[in-house]
């Protein structure tokens, strides 16, 4: 089959420059600045440049361009949206990969390449068998596999979208109850088999709609999963592909889930600025499709990095917003990732959002609340446990701090989540700066003593 180029917008560098408040003019004189800063005051760069680059007529610039570019945005160009290599899927358009090659840092080529080849699927474990049962597996391993193989495309229907849909269902379901770690070989096996699935076969409209959202959807769990492992570039590749891949086929709800993703990896990066930026364009992409609980989520992410940036009034104005949109209730059309946002998760959110502002006493009573059951969602409520132990801390109720981190240690153990240990590790940290009582020490001794099992 003769592939010819199809054009793409690089969606990915325009919402980069818009995160900097840059308009094209901003961005090109920008450029021009940094070439003078390295000595070279022959490269200049004007909007029609700037223009090419997002309108996809140019998908790799100059070198000189290239090392301009990186120094303005502090990452690499193959994080922007550039690629050297590009596919065309039955439907007719590209997905630009956000990187083109993992870098050794992270471990290998994890997810990057953009063209699964055979040697990748033929020799990849895939490791499915705790989300789907072995006839499944063994059937939906057998697909990709011809697809990838096959020498001329493959016709693939509803029962692919399904299987696939079903992936997103289980990671997303033992991401909750046992954390990242245990999943994360499999959400990356499935990343790469719905990319074979979309690129290298064959499908009616109706079939590439639903596969496009499922694969969407089945990036942004991917990308939560290397987050919640610590895999901070890895998940902002997988959330970056998933919002182009709701850009391009013209999906709102997939890039607008991947924008608040984005949003609450960049709060807890530090990054509060940026994290405003995603949140408020999560909600421009909020159409008919959102539901309430969809749109307090979105709100909700952008008034905990106001509350970062100490923007009180602000904060407290999103919070109204976010409390109103989660009051009028759970929908039947409510997509299935929602479901963390029952009472005990937008309590801690809200918690959260006032204890960062200092309102120690509002926040006490909501976080408290957010503990909820520790059988459900046992990850996200371990977490929320913690956020109410940093608070009791606050209040200087230190023995009743201990008392509650005594009673979710062993679940925080139990589960697979480097993220929910730093947090307990910085919490500990706080602890011995603070108090010295039996409690402390028992506290911190019985921790020392989960650590050093673990380690062996």
């Amino acid at each position: 089959m003769t592939l010819r180029r199809v054009r793409v917008p690089n969606l990915v560098l325009t919402l980069s420059r818009e995160l900097l408040d840059h308009s094209q003019q901003d961005l090109a004189d920008r450029l021009t600045d940094e070439a003078a800063k390295l000595g070279d005051h022959h490269t200049v760069c004007d909007v029609r440049m700037v223009r090419r680059w997002e309108s996809g007529d140019v998908v790799w610039p100059q070198e000189r361009y290239r090392v301009l570019l990186e120094r303005v945005f502090g990452k690499p160009v193959s994080e922007l949206g550039f690629v050297r290599r590009w596919t065309r899927t039955p439907l007719g358009w590209t997905l630009v990969a956000s990187v083109a090659v993992e870098s050794h840092a992270e471990g290998g080529n994890d997810v990057g390449d953009p063209a699964p080849s055979r040697k990748d699927v033929l020799e990849l474990s895939f490791g499915l068998g705790v989300l789907l049962d072995g006839p499944e597996e063994k059937w939906f391993r057998s697909e990709v596999e011809y697809s990838a193989n096959g020498e001329r495309p493959r016709r693939i229907g509803m029962r692919h979208v399904e299987q696939t849909e079903r992936l997103v269902e289980k990671i997303n379901s033992l991401d909750h109850s046992q954390g990242g770690g245990a999943v994360l070989p499999q959400a990356l096996n499935g990343v790469r088999a719905a990319r074979v699935l979309l690129r290298q076969s064959e499908y009616s409209e109706e079939v590439g709609e639903r596969l496009e959202r499922a694969a969407g959807e089945l990036l942004i769990e991917a990308g939560w999963v290397a987050f919640d492992c610590g895999r901070q570039p890895l998940a902002r590749r997988l959330y970056t592909e998933a919002f182009v891949l709701g850009k391009v086929s013209g999906h709102d709800e997939i890039a607008a889930h991947s924008l608040s993703t984005m949003s609450h990896q960049a709060n807890d990066l530090g990054y509060p600025k940026d994290a405003v930026r995603f949140a408020e364009a999560a909600q421009r992409h909020a159409g008919s499709w959102a539901t309430p609980r969809v749109r307090a989520v979105f709100v909700l992410r952008q008034a905990r990095s106001l509350a970062n940036l100490g923007a009180d009034s602000a904060c407290e104005a999103a919070l109204a917003a976010s409390t109103s949109y989660f009051d009028a209730g759970p929908q039947d059309d409510d997509p299935t990732w929602i479901g963390f946002l029952n009472e005990e998760g937008f309590a801690t959110g809200a918690g959260t959002c006032l204890m960062d502002l200092g309102r120690i006493a509002a926040a006490g009573e909501l976080l408290e609340k957010g503990v909820g059951n520790l059988e459900c969602f046992a990850r996200n409520r371990s977490e929320a446990t913690i956020r109410y132990m940093r608070l009791l801390l606050l209040k200087r109720e230190v023995d009743q701090a201990c008392t509650v981190g005594s009673r979710i240690l062993p679940m925080i153990f139990s589960l697979s989540s480097p993220r929910v240990v730093n947090e307990l590790q910085k919490f500990c940290e706080d602890l011995r700066g603070c108090s010295s009582t039996q409690a402390a020490s028992e506290f911190l001794d019985t921790v020392n003593a989960h650590m050093t099992s673990k380690r062996h």
